[in-house]
C-alpha cells in the first residue's frame, strides 16, 4: 500500500512542498518516502509504502532485544529482579510518577502497548489495562502479570468503555489519519479525562539540523511528524482546548543509542550486530525532540432544566 495526501494531513492546507526524501536503506526492498511540509502548520510526513511485511522487518527479535525495550526475563517468562534497573521499567515509572503528579487517577487504557511494562508500573496508581494488537504481546503481558488484551482502539463500537486515563507511547506517530485516530482516541476518554501521547517533534533544533538523518525520521514506524503548533491545531479542531506539551527527559540504552546512530548514518549491517556493550548501560537523554502532549476531554455541557 502507498499513502499519498493532496493537502496537510493536520490543517488541510495546501501550502505544501517536498521537504526532502527518505530511503529505508536498511530494509529488504529499500522503500523511498517522500516527506512533505505544511507552511502553515509546519507538520512533516511521509509518503510510501506501508505493509505488515515491513512492519515485521522493522520490528525484527534485533530491535525488540535492545535493553530499550526489553528486560530480563526468567525461562517462565516472568520479569528477574534486575529488570527494574532497565530502561523499559524505570522510564515506565517515570512516567506514572507523571501522570499522578499532576492529579491523574482512575481507570487507564495504554493502547499499543507491547508486552505491557508501562501497564506493570501502572497498576499500583490505577486500574490500568492495555490494548494489543499482537497476541504473542499479550502473552507475553500475562507472563510478567500486567492485564493486556487483544484488540483495536480504533475499531468503532457502539458502547465504548472510557477511560479516565488514555495513553499512547510511541504509537501515535505511526497513523496516517491524525484526525479520525484523535477523534477515535478522545471518544475512549472518559468526560473530563485525559490523552497522553508522545509525538516526535518536527520543529526540534535536531530534526531540522540533522533532517533525513533525524533518528525520529524511520517510515513506516513513523509516518506523521508534529510540531508544537500541528499539534495544538489538531486537537483544538476536536474541541480540546486544554492541551499540555512537555519534552521530559528518559533513559536510553546504550546499546540501543549506538544502533539508532549507526543506522542514522547509513551504516545498517553494523547496526544489526550485537555489540559488545553492557546492557544494562543507560544514560539519561533529552534531544527536545520528542513532545508529551496532555489533552483534556471537555466535559459534555447540560443543558437548562425543563
Amino acid at each position: 500500500m502507498t499513502l499519498t495526501t493532496s493537502g496537510c494531513p493536520i490543517c488541510r492546507s495546501g501550502a505544501i512542498s517536498l521537504a526532502y526524501k527518505v530511503t529505508r536503506g536498511d530494509l529488504s526492498s529499500q522503500p523511498i518516502y517522500n516527506v512533505s511540509c505544511c507552511s502553515d502548520c509546519g507538520h512533516l510526513w511521509a509518503e510510501g509504502e506501508s505493509s505488515k511485511e515491513l512492519f515485521s522487518e522493522i520490528y525484527s527479535r534485533y530491535f525488540y532485544g535492545t535493553s530499550q525495550q526489553s528486560a530480563p526475563h526468567n525461562p517462565d517468562g516472568s520479569l528477574k529482579p534486575e529488570a527494574e534497573n532497565y530502561p523499559p521499567l524505570v522510564n515506565a515509572r517515570q512516567r506514572v510518577t507523571s501522570l499522578t503528579a499532576a492529579g491523574m487517577r482512575g481507570t487507564l487504557l495504554d493502547v499499543g502497548c507491547g508486552v505491557g511494562y508501562f501497564v506493570l508500573a501502572a497498576k499500583d496508581d490505577f486500574d490500568a489495562e492495555g490494548l494489543e494488537i499482537e497476541q504473542t504481546a499479550v502473552d507475553q503481558a500475562a507472563l510478567i502479570g500486567a492485564r493486556v488484551r487483544l484488540g483495536d482502539a480504533l475499531v468503532q463500537e457502539e458502547n465504548p468503555k472510557r477511560y479516565d486515563v488514555v495513553t499512547l507511547w510511541d504509537v501515535f506517530s505511526g497513523f496516517t489519519e491524525p484526525q479520525e485516530t484523535a477523534a477515535r482516541l478522545l471518544d475512549r476518554v472518559a468526560d473530563g479525562g485525559r490523552l497522553v501521547l508522545t509525538m516526535p517533534d518536527a520543529g526540534s533544533l535536531v530534526a531540522r539540523l540533522a533532517r533525513a538523518r533525524w533518528p525520529l525520521m524511520i517510515p513506516p514506524g513513523n509516518m506523521q511528524f508534529y510540531t508544537e503548533a500541528s499539534a495544538r491545531r489538531l486537537f483544538a479542531g476536536l474541541g480540546a482546548t486544554d492541551v499540555t506539551i512537555t519534552r521530559p527527559a528518559k533513559l536510553v540504552s546504550v546499546s540501543f543509542l549506538v544502533h539508532k546512530g549507526l543506522r542514522a548514518f547509513g551504516f545498517y549491517r553494523a547496526a544489526k550486530w550485537r555489540l559488545p556493550i553492557p546492557p544494562d548501560w543507560k544514560i539519561p537523554l533529552n534531544l527536545g525532540d520528542i513532545m508529551t502532549v496532555t489533552v483534556r476531554k471537555p466535559r459534555a455541557s447540560v443543558g437548562p432544566a425543563a
